[in-house]
C-alpha cells in the first residue's frame, strides 16, 4: 500500500473503532476508553513522524517542486539537497 492508502486505512480502522464505541466513557468495556484513544491518536502520530504515511515523489512532483523552489529563489545548495539540480 501506498503511504496515503496506510493513511486512509489507519484513519477509517479508527473511525469504525468509534463507531463500535470503544472510546466511549459508558458503552464499552475498557477501564479507561479515553486512555485507549490517546494510545490510539499518539500511534497515528507516530506512524506520520516515521514516514509511514509518505509517498514517493514522482517525476511530476519533483519537476512541480523545482519549479516553486526556483521562482522562490532558493540557494542552488539546498536545490542541490533537495535533488533538484
Amino acid at each position: 500500500m501506498t503511504g496515503h492508502e496506510n493513511l486512509i486505512w489507519d484513519l477509517v480502522t479508527l473511525l469504525k473503532a468509534v463507531t463500535r464505541y470503544e472510546f466511549h466513557d459508558y458503552k464499552c468495556d475498557a477501564a479507561t476508553p479515553k486512555v485507549n484513544l490517546v494510545m490510539k491518536l499518539n500511534e497515528i502520530s507516530d506512524n506520520v513522524k516515521s514516514g509511514k504515511y509518505d509517498d514517493v515523489a514522482d517525476e511530476q512532483d519533483i519537476d512541480e517542486l523545482r519549479k516553486v523552489c526556483e521562482r522562490e529563489n532558493m540557494p542552488d545548495e539546498i536545490m542541490k539537497m533537495l535533488g533538484l539540480k
